[in-house]
């Protein structure tokens, strides 16, 4: 431990925040979640009462994120499920389609723009969090201290300008997802916003916060397996859900545990590679990581996590060397797993990730417009080439192409901290509880950021902001291991 950690451990920040804490709505965090679960069900009635409570979700989701506040996770989350993990009628993307969805949202939406960008909760949370994250640095970002070197904050904050920029611009030039590259950028500083909420809620905290998220876990998995969680949220949950399976199982919690593995195999049933790969890398980090298998265990989680990140960055190269003939030879419609990851190697992802590839290399590099709409050529279809506009399905090139090189190195240097501060939390807690929250991370995070867009889509705030909840949480794990050993001060 680092001497700014041992200080952060000695002194866990508080931070004010009075005035919203006193306010009557958020007084009570129970209050705060049952007006969002009275919100989310009459958006289900969609017509003017749904826009009506997709309007009213805007302020309240906003309140309970600028609070920073671990009590009031349940309620961000209840009303970000309207438009991130639920169909509706404008949702192509589910996992079950709407026809099958006992729970179908006519219109996730409120009837107010801004810009030409809708004014949803989601986009409330994106911005309410880095407002926070602005507070804390301009007074003088000590909540960040002993968990992130000085230099990344004001790296990530400047390199947010360029991007604003290209934003501006996207939209100057018509572009319909313009908004996605600031939107990207304020996803990913849901890892510091989580680092604000953990240091709030100090070392007493953690593990009142860490039952929270398992709980919030487990309330994923009766979601998905009662087919109300569709959509991208599927993404994010099946990782962590595979994560805590392990340790609910170990701490005879059986009932959540039962839960958590029925709500996998009914995923299973649309269970996408993305999805199986999530669960597989999830369990065995946590079994791994487990104190029986001790030093060779805590080696494979490093090899493993290392080289799932060095393998997705050779998946990306190889395919892209297979152009033209080879790759149509090689995309089948033969059954069986092998022909289907090809394809969707091949067929899906090559063609995205080649078009995503030539955009970037064509600049601009600094100041780039986004919501640039990809033009792939189709391998499986005679060579057609079309637009796409929902993304390069990788995170990487999708941040890139639609923020620049400098906010895409600013971005992904966060991501890499978040990546590692979790592989030290797997490998350090005794907490099997914070094991499988991390472990469930690196899942999600790992296999979202080589075949995914979600970690820089709206979605991927709450992946991010777990990240930094879990890099807070490791600074007071060390500290009560120094005072348990009459180490601390």
């Amino acid at each position: 431990m680092s001497a700014s950690q041992a200080f952060a451990a000695r002194a866990p920040y508080r931070g004010s925040g009075a005035a919203l804490r006193g306010h009557p709505l958020l007084r009570v965090s129970n209050l705060s979640a049952a007006l969002s679960v009275v919100l989310v069900l009459l958006q289900l009635r969609g017509g003017t009462v749904g826009e009506v409570a997709a309007l009213l979700a805007v302020p309240v989701s906003a309140a309970a994120v600028f609070a920073a506040d671990r009590r009031y996770l349940p309620t961000v989350l209840l009303l970000a499920l309207p438009s991130l993990g639920t169909l509706s009628g404008r949702d192509a993307h589910g996992l079950v389609s709407t026809a099958t969805a006992p729970f179908v949202f006519p219109e996730a939406t409120t009837f107010v723009a801004l810009a030409g960008v809708e004014l949803t909760a989601p986009l409330a949370i994106l911005a309410a969090a880095f407002a926070r994250v602005v507070l804390e640095l301009l007074r003088g970002g000590r909540v960040f201290r002993g968990v992130l070197p000085w230099w990344l904050l004001p790296l990530f904050l400047v390199s947010f300008l360029p991007v604003l920029a290209g934003g501006l611009q996207g939209q100057a030039l018509g572009y319909n997802r313009w908004s996605q590259g600031p939107r990207a950028m304020l996803a990913v500083a849901g890892f510091l916003w989580g680092i604000v909420v953990v240091r709030r809620a100090g070392p007493e905290g953690v593990a009142r916060l860490t039952r929270q998220l398992t709980a919030v876990v487990s309330l994923a998995a009766l979601l998905l397996m009662v087919r109300f969680l569709h959509g991208m949220m599927v993404f994010l949950a099946v990782g962590f859900i595979g994560g805590v399976l392990p340790g609910l199982v170990a701490r005879r919690r059986f009932l959540e545990a039962g839960l958590c593995a029925l709500s996998v195999a009914v995923a299973a049933l649309s269970m996408t590679l993305t999805t199986f790969a999530e669960v597989v890398l999830a369990i065995g980090c946590v079994v791994l990581a487990a104190p029986g298998f001790r030093a060779a265990g805590r080696m494979l989680v490093r090899a493993g996590v290392f080289a799932a990140c060095v393998m997705s960055g050779l998946l990306i190269w190889a395919v892209m060397q297979m152009q033209g003939k080879t790759a149509l030879e090689m995309v089948t419609r033969d059954e069986g797993l092998m022909a289907y990851a090809v394809f969707k190697l091949m067929g899906d992802r090559g063609p995205l990730w080649l078009a995503a590839v030539e955009q970037i290399t064509g600049g601009p590099y600094l100041v780039v417009p986004a919501g640039r709409p990809l033009r792939p050529q189709s391998f499986d279809y005679g060579g057609l080439v079309y637009t796409w506009e929902f993304g390069a399905h990788n995170t990487v090139l999708e941040l890139v192409r639609n923020v620049g090189v400098v906010g895409g190195v600013a971005a992904l240097v966060l991501m890499g901290f978040a990546i590692t501060a979790a592989v030290r939390l797997l490998l350090s807690t005794p907490s099997s509880a914070l094991r499988g929250l991390a472990a469930g991370f690196l899942g999600v995070a790992i296999v979202g950021i080589t075949t995914g867009n979600f970690p820089v889509y709206d979605v991927g705030f709450f992946l991010w902001a777990v990240g930094g909840m879990l890099a807070g949480a490791r600074l007071y794990a060390t500290r009560e291991a120094l005072e348990t050993a009459g180490g601390a001060a």
